[in-house]
């Protein structure tokens, strides 16, 4: 394991310590696979639960971890872009989904994305949170490079039409965090 990987991992640990999180999302693991060990050197509580969707020739990957304490699942399914937690929120008493997503790099592997999130949506009548890399944007000022896939883009804005979806603009960095992002941000 190299340095970076470890100051990952510690910066982690950080991030569950200091806050109280619910349901979390890793994106872009690179792991083939996780265990219960992984899980709670990451996060040391006993209550937290995972899924994942592994990675292939270490590309992609998405690690699901939730506290079953705040957050009760009650089914998970995945697909290789996404994993969805169903389940009831403790506090409010609320059932929803909470659904992590990598979209693929390719407008095609978008576009099945959007078809199975369409599905899912219509196949439960729950309230649902979809977070994650949609890996596409609706305005070119959102890219660092300042190119905008017009075909990719409107695909995008056609499913968020479709799903009554509503946008929350990011906090923090407004792009990929790289190694030298601050927890305290």
């Amino acid at each position: 394991m190299d340095w970076v990987c470890l100051l990952r991992e510690y910066q982690l640990e950080i991030l569950f310590g200091k806050n109280d999180i619910e349901v979390c999302f890793l994106l872009e693991t690179k792991r083939a696979m996780c265990c219960d060990g992984f899980i709670r050197m990451l996060w040391n509580n006993l209550s937290v639960k995972w899924s994942a969707v592994n990675s292939f020739n270490k590309f992609g990957g998405i690690l699901a971890m939730w506290d079953d304490s705040k957050f009760m699942v009650q089914s998970i399914d995945c697909g290789g872009q996404w994993v969805a937690l169903f389940g009831l929120h403790v506090e409010k008493q609320f059932n929803c989904a909470v659904i992590g997503v990598f979209a693929g790099t390719t407008v095609h592997e978008r576009s099945e994305l959007w078809d199975d999130l369409l599905i899912l949506q219509a196949a439960f009548a729950t309230p649902m949170l979809i977070v994650g890399d949609f890996n596409e944007t609706l305005h070119q000022y959102e890219r660092n490079s300042g190119f905008l896939n017009a075909i990719g883009s409107a695909d995008f804005k056609c499913f968020i039409s479709s799903c009554n979806l509503l946008e929350y603009s990011l906090s923090g960095h407004q792009y990929t965090r790289s190694i030298s992002w601050h927890l305290n941000e």
